[in-house]
This record gives C-alpha cells, sequence and structure tokens, in this order.
C-alpha cells in the first residue's frame, strides 16, 4: 500500500476550491484525514476527518461523507473551514489573516495512529504578477495591480472596527488576483500605525475621494468611477461615499452594512463623537446607550441588542440615516440574520424599501443568509463565529457563496 494525496484546483489562490483526493489505500478500510495551518499569529489549526475507502481503494472528498471528524455531510472544503485552534484555552478563537503572506497547509492520512502520507500545498493571496504599492497621498493604502495592466476596473476597499488593514488588505490582494486595481486603505488604527488616528472617531471622508481620484488616475486603470467594498463599519463607509460622491462611485458593495451613521469608537474615551465627518462637519449619529464604554476587552456580543436600543431614539435615526437615494450606482447588501453585532439584515432590507421608493433606477441586491453571522471573509478559510445561535458550517457555506456572487456583481 503507497497511498497518494492528490490536490486539484484551479490556482495556489487562498479562494479557489480545493479538490482533495487520496488513493492507493486498502478497499473498504478506515481512515483518518488531517489537515492543519498556522494563522498570522503562528497559531495552529486543525481538522480531521475519518473515511472509508471505496471498491477502488479511493477516498474523493467530492462525494465522500466523513463517518465522524469536525464536520458532518459531504463538502469537499470541509477539511478546512472546519479548522480548529488547538490551543482551546485562548481568549481569541477567531482564525487571524491579518496580513497576505502565504499559508502552508499540511495534508496527513492515518491509520491507527501511523502516519501513512503527508503533502503539503500552499494558500496564496495574490498572484505572482500582483505587484503592491504603500501609498501615503493624502491617505494611507496599500494598492495592488497586476504588472503591466492596463484598463482595469478601479475597487476601493475598506474594512471595519478591527482597524488598520485587516480584512481590505487581505480581499484587495485577491481581488485584484481576479483583475482588478485594487485599493486597501486603513482609516484609523488602534495602535497608531502610519500615523493614523488611534479612534474611530470624525474620521474625515475626504481622503476617500482623494484615493478614488488617485485610482482613476493610475495607468492601469480604466478612469472611470469606481468600486467601493466595505464590511462592517466600512460597509456603513461605503454607504456613505457612494451618498457623498454619487458621480465617483459605480458600485458599492457593502457587508453587514448599517444604514445609519452611528457614534464613533475610541477606546477609554468617553465623550461622544461622529464616526465621519466631511468639510470639517461632523454628521449626525446615533448615539450608543450611555452606558456603553468602549474597551479592547469589549465584549462585542452584547452589542446587537445595544444597537437595537440606540435605534429607538428616533430622532437621532431619522438625523443619522445615510441618505442612499442620492447614490448613483449598483449596490449590493450581504448579510446574515443571525449577526451577532447588529440588526444589518434587517437595516438592509430597509435600505432597499426606500430605493425602491424612490425609483431608484440602479441594480440593486441583496444576499440575505438566514444562518450567516457578522463576518464574511474568504472562503474556505476558518471562518468567525460570534453569534451563539451561528454555526461554521453555515457561516462557511453563505461566505463560499456570497464571495462568487459579489465578484459577479461588480462585473455587470
Amino acid at each position: 500500500m503507497n497511498p497518494t494525496i492528490e490536490v486539484n484546483r484551479k490556482s495556489s489562490l487562498a479562494d479557489d476550491p480545493v479538490h482533495l483526493r487520496i488513493f492507493g489505500l486498502e478497499p473498504a478500510e478506515t481512515y483518518l484525514l488531517k489537515t492543519a495551518m498556522r494563522d498570522d499569529f503562528g497559531r495552529v489549526w486543525e481538522a480531521l476527518a475519518e473515511f472509508t475507502a471505496d471498491g477502488d481503494g479511493c477516498i474523493d472528498l467530492q462525494s465522500a461523507v466523513p463517518e465522524r471528524g469536525t464536520y458532518e455531510g459531504q463538502d469537499a472544503m470541509g477539511l478546512f473551514w472546519s479548522m480548529r485552534l488547538n490551543d482551546l484555552s485562548d481568549k481569541m478563537p477567531y482564525f487571524m489573516k491579518i496580513n497576505t503572506e502565504t499559508q502552508t497547509v499540511t495534508v496527513i492520512v492515518d491509520k491507527n495512529g501511523d502516519r501513512l502520507a503527508e503533502r503539503q500545498f500552499d494558500l496564496t493571496f495574490r498572484s505572482d504578477d500582483v505587484q503592491e504599492t504603500f501609498v501615503t497621498d493624502g491617505f494611507v493604502g496599500k494598492y495592488f495591480a497586476p504588472d503591466r495592466a492596463s484598463d482595469l476596473p478601479a475597487l476601493l476597499v475598506v474594512g471595519g472596527s478591527g482597524g488598520g488593514f485587516q480584512w481590505s488588505e487581505q480581499v484587495a490582494a485577491l481581488l485584484a488576483s481576479r483583475g482588478y486595481a485594487a485599493l486597501a486603505v486603513a482609516y484609523f488604527d488602534y495602535r497608531g500605525q502610519y500615523d493614523l488616528p488611534t479612534g474611530l472617531a470624525e474620521i474625515r471622508i475626504e481622503q476617500f475621494r482623494q484615493a478614488a481620484e488617485w485610482l482613476k488616475a493610475r495607468k492601469e486603470t480604466d478612469g472611470r468611477p469606481i468600486r467601493v467594498m466595505g464590511i462592517s463599519k466600512g460597509a456603513e463607509l461605503a454607504l456613505l461615499l457612494g451618498s457623498v460622491f454619487p458621480d465617483d462611485i459605480c458600485t458599492v458593495v457593502a457587508y453587514a452594512p448599517s444604514l445609519y451613521v452611528f457614534q464613533g469608537i475610541q477606546i477609554g474615551v468617553k465623550e461622544a463623537v461622529s464616526s465621519w465627518s466631511y468639510d470639517g462637519k461632523p454628521f449626525e449619529y446615533v448615539s450608543y446607550p450611555p452606558d456603553y464604554e468602549a474597551r479592547e476587552d469589549f465584549d462585542k456580543t452584547t452589542l446587537r441588542d445595544m444597537y437595537i436600543h440606540a435605534l429607538r431614539d428616533k430622532e437621532a435615526v431619522q438625523n443619522a440615516r445615510i441618505p442612499v437615494e442620492r447614490m448613483k450606482c449598483g449596490l449590493m447588501l450581504v448579510t446574515g440574520d443571525l449577526d451577532a453585532l447588529g440588526p444589518t439584515s434587517e437595516m438592509s432590507v430597509e435600505t432597499l424599501q426606500i430605493l425602491e421608493q424612490q425609483n431608484y433606477p440602479y441594480l440593486t441586491s441583496h444576499l440575505r443568509y438566514p444562518k450567516a453571522d457578522h463576518s464574511f471573509f474568504i472562503p474556505g478559510l476558518p471562518p468567525i463565529v460570534l453569534s451563539k445561535q451561528a454555526e461554521a458550517c453555515d457561516i462557511a457555506k453563505a461566505e463560499r457563496d456570497a464571495w462568487w456572487k459579489v465578484i459577479s456583481f461588480m462585473q455587470t
């Protein structure tokens, strides 16, 4: 017996599905398959599943169903998204991908404690021809574009309240590998990196218009209005940018968005201010409850109830609503009904109702996943589960479905 691990995929890019096939096994015998990978904090994540080889001595993950393991049912990518942190005492049990460095995955075939085969392969977050440029030109950004490309659609990507380039950098790099000139913009950072503000408070949105102009002027781009993509607080920002700068933006993609400007987030600061400002004036905002205090150890799972409570202030809600009807762009909203951090599905429904009432002439879409949570990231990586009602398998399916539908939407 000489087992072989076959890894099939279109490319090494992290978002491309992986098809594992193990052959050279004893027919009808049971084997344990394991996968392992380190996140960007150096922590080991592992998954396992037990299978019985078919009559040809093969285990094909496109059809095989595990008898036990970290996931259930047929799922070719189950051994990837179901990876779990092996240190159960870790207080941050979330897969941390905070840069665009390559991840190495190890696949092992085991029987009765004996390692029969092992193979490693890489997950890359940008193709070989994509170049990265650090930009400080009225904004702080990381620009990704294929080398010697031209006439590319331009995309601006903004992350959420994690700050820095978390989420935005990885997404921008991958989408540049899919044919975009993509610019990740960091607008604050808790640690003050890149001389950015340490709090998400009265962030000047003029810098994003500068970023849009910078993108349109690049020789790699088509010079047309840009696409904007954001998640969570960055999705609130994306809707705001589309409303304030409608002539500069042709598409907005908003993951887990808010229809309203909310209070800024400043760790250790109790003073309530707006999240955003324009032309020296802060936007009207909905305040958090008086007992809210931003801390590094703040329990984010209490945020949904806090947002619902804050939205009861009807006067503040009316004044802080983002005027989405002013946009002149296609709009895709992506939400999970089990969002632990806020009623984002409900606000997305309200957004589309407003646009329908205003006879909004542009294409709109709402990807609403009943069993998904707040976080949407690159498919195949272990998903972040915040809600006590959500399951990793359902979030993984939503991320996989949304990722390719978003890419298709941006091409329309």
